[in-house]
């Protein structure tokens, strides 16, 4: 007989077969089975009840429940007629499946690629891609309105917002001046528009560019996306001398904008012109111009600023030439008051172009007051300017324009607490003062957060106590800056200062070129020229590192040589290789500090004309030519490492003599190794030291040495107080070789005699290896 509990198995077994069987995939089952059993027992049951009596879940169909994420989207800003995406995902989070019906109420721009019927089986998830093609500018709103088959649920909806917007942008460069290029040499600048705003902005065309000016294939259209600019690379070719000007339009689908296109065609010469002092003069005094450039190899025929001869011409020296302009002329404070410098000499000729501003007279400027920096701007309608402040406040950015002069008042300063922008078109701005004496006015002094930036500028006779014409505290890019006639430095980097100096002139500079003295900086530099200075640059040895300097670098005739470093190397320093031409120097005593090092560049050797020395590590590469001058020595400290791995074909030389030049015995100091320092050393070669030391004096034991040749020494050449094995040996020229201590081992070949300190270092030493240059054993002062 079946039990109560068998009974009501068998009769649910029936009413799952009952409503499988009735399911028609239309509609869904109930959730839940009620059914009386004995007339007075209700049992309600579901799936997980139909899982415990032995039964399929799939015997059973539940109810789909439909979830929207997110239920609210915003395509942000769209530019017209493009088109931007989002995704909901659509979650079907019930124990049924269910069937999206309809996708209603997209409109106005709103859409998707997916249509209805989207069925989702229990559990599982859809994505949905909807788009926003705006078709109108403006706020564009709807609801998306999912519609299921499930009975008497609600539908769900997913707000959709979105803007329609048009491109916006500003034309950045409306002149292009391309300045002054050769017949025949092709010169290109950019056409630039920003975009302002989240929509795409497309340079369509340029209308009205003809020859010498053109446009390359594939530049147009150009796209500028989110506050990137659009540039558009315009060429100017001409074939003939001469100006040329276009007027241009940028067409764009954010509008339309003009823009002045010019270029120059002049034939520059033979002769280069570098630059002019003054550079600027009035029309109503007599004023000294010097022509800095050449190499001049005599009296000029003629020179000329603009159309105008000078008077008395004549040749300074190689670099420079001079005469006067005489007072007269009008002005007209335009473009046309930039000048041309031409220098004849002989069948030869030089020009450089709008490298002379003519003004009024001094007093017939106008006055730099709060209201022009104000407006913040200057150019040449108010030439000559007149700055009788001390700063430019650091709520003001002053630019510049190219084709101005401004006279600073005597001593006075220029703090940059703000931002100074100068030139960007061809032809210089001039800072200057009306006596045209070296250190008339102080300079400038950069001391704001914000980036300041001069091209092209000139300035002249400041100095006033020595100070340097420019000093920057913070980050600086000068590209053709020109100092000259300064009482102080010409460029001094402090505290944590940056600087970046793209082409330069410094001359007749009390003191250095450049300076740089804080630790901290760093800095690039290339095309620069520089006469009569005392350094060139002056710096702590950090600031080289493996960069190189930039080509184009023209330094001579100044008080010393080269980069000029000294003091105390705390860290990792590389001398980084230069260019040709470029090399270091040491201005002061050189001390590589315990656990430092310093490693030169084989492409720039240190001149070493003082002292270098080692506690910690230097070394030296295979190749490096390093020649030594007067007070000249390397010391290498008991807890110092000498690494100088020559081989060979790349040897190491240090010498007194230029390359290839005769012998100068005494040229410089020498060698010192103390007790307890370390030698890793192969293939060295010492000439012409000796200077009231030994070229090379070893205190204490050492690593064996393979190859070590001593030339030409003015005292003893090889002085050894300790343990020491020399092999592949070479002395020659000098005054001997002096053993005091220890034992070891010297082959090679030597013309100097070897002399002991004392008759029982005679057994100690086994010199059977050392030889005359004639084969024979080298003498010694044995018994």
């Amino acid at each position: 007989m079946k039990t109560q509990r068998q009974i009501v198995g068998l009769m649910l077994g029936a009413l799952a077969l009952v409503a499988w069987g009735c399911d028609d995939g239309e509609t869904n089952p109930p959730p839940t089975v009620d059914m009386q059993v004995d007339g007075d027992m209700t049992i309600e049951t579901d799936m997980g009840d139909a899982a415990d009596q032995g039964i399929e879940p799939d015997a059973f169909v539940g109810t789909g429940n439909l979830v929207a994420d997110p239920t609210y989207i915003d395509f942000g800003t769209v530019g017209l007629n493009l088109r931007a995406e989002q995704d909901v995902v659509l979650t079907n989070d019930g124990d049924g499946d269910l069937t999206i019906t309809a996708l209603d109420g997209l409109e106005g721009g709103f859409g998707t690629s997916r249509q209805a019927p989207i069925r989702i089986p229990a559990g599982a998830t859809r994505t949905l891609v909807l788009e926003f093609r705006p078709e109108m500018a403006g706020r564009a709103t709807t609801t998306l309105v999912l519609q299921t088959d499930i009975e008497g649920a609600e539908p769900v909806e997913v707000e959709l917002v979105g803007v329609g917007g048009e491109p916006q942008g500003m034309l950045v460069t409306d002149v292009i001046d391309f300045g002054s290029v050769a017949p025949g040499m092709p010169s290109a600048e950019f056409i630039r528009v920003v975009s302002e705003g989240p929509i795409p902005l497309t340079v369509r065309a340029i209308d009205g560019l003809m020859p010498p000016f053109s446009i390359p294939e594939g530049q147009l259209p150009s796209v500028a996306e989110g506050n990137i600019e659009a540039s558009v690379l315009v060429q100017f070719q001409p074939e003939v001398e001469g100006e040329f000007e276009q007027m241009v339009t940028v067409r764009t689908d954010a509008g339309d904008w003009p823009a002045t296109i010019r270029g120059r065609a002049v034939a520059v010469g033979d002769l280069v012109v570098e630059g002019v002092d003054p550079a600027w003069g009035a029309n109503d005094m007599p004023v000294v111009v010097t022509i800095h450039g050449g190499p001049f190899d005599g009296e000029p025929n003629r020179i000329l600023v603009g159309d105008t001869a000078l008077v008395d011409p004549v040749w300074v020296d190689v670099d420079r030439v001079r005469g006067t302009l005489m007072p007269g002329g009008e002005v007209t404070r335009t473009d046309a008051d930039q000048l041309d410098v031409r220098v004849e000499i002989g069948g030869s000729f030089g020009l450089l172009p709008r490298a002379f501003i003519r003004t009024g007279p001094a007093d017939s400027g106008q006055l730099v007051d709060d209201a022009v920096l104000a407006a913040g701007t200057l150019d040449a309608s108010g030439n000559p300017w007149r700055f009788e402040r001390a700063n430019i406040p650091a709520d003001v950015e002053l630019v510049v324009a190219s084709g101005t002069v401004v006279l600073v008042e005597s001593q006075g300063t220029i703090d940059v607490e703000g931002v100074l922008r100068t030139g960007g078109d061809e032809g210089i701005n001039v800072f200057s003062n009306v006596s045209r004496t070296p250190g008339a006015w102080r300079g400038f002094n950069f001391i704001g957060e914000s980036d300041s930036q001069l091209s092209s500028t000139v300035l002249e006779y400041a100095g006033d106590g020595g100070a340097a014409a420019v000093t920057t505290a913070n980050a600086t890019t000068f590209t053709d800056l020109r100092i000259r006639h300064s009482l102080g430095h010409g460029i001094e980097v402090a505290e944590t200062g940056t600087l970046v100096l793209l082409g330069g002139q410094f001359t007749d500079i009390q003191g250095d070129a450049i300076r740089m003295l804080t630790a901290g900086t760093w800095f690039r530099l290339a095309n620069t020229y520089i006469r009569r200075v005392d350094w060139p640059i002056s710096a702590l040895p950090i600031h080289f590192g493996v960069r190189p300097f930039g080509l184009g670098n023209d330094w001579a005739r100044t008080t010393n040589v080269g980069i000029g470093i000294g003091g105390d190397i705390e860290g990792d320093v590389v001398l980084g290789n230069q260019p040709a031409g470029i090399e270091y120097s040491l201005r002061e005593d050189l001390v590589v500090l315990g656990g430092a090092s310093l490693t030169l560049g084989a492409a720039a050797p240190l001149r070493l004309n003082g002292l270098l020395s080692v506690l910690g590590r230097l070394t030296i590469p295979g190749g490096l030519r390093m020649q030594a001058f007067a007070g000249g020595a390397l010391h290498i400290a008991a807890t110092g490492t000498l690494q100088a791995p020559g081989t060979p074909a790349e040897p190491i030389t240090i010498e007194g003599r230029p390359i290839d030049g005769p012998a100068a015995p005494g040229a410089w100091r020498g060698v010192e190794i103390e007790a307890g320092a370390t030698l890793e050393v192969t293939r060295l070669i010492l000439r012409d030291a000796g200077a009231a030391q030994p070229a090379l004096h070893i205190f204490g034991s050492i690593d064996p040495i393979n190859g070590l040749t001593i030339e030409d020494s003015a005292s003893i050449s090889l002085q050894l107080g300790s343990d020491a094995e020399i092999t592949s040996l070479e002395v020659s020229g000098g005054q001997g070789i002096r053993i005091d201590a220890g034992t070891g081992t010297l082959a090679g070949v030597s013309s100097d005699a070897v002399s002991f300190g004392g008759p029982d270092l005679c057994a100690l030493w086994d010199l059977s290896e050392l030889r005359t240059p004639a084969g024979e054993l080298t003498e010694t002062d044995c018994p």
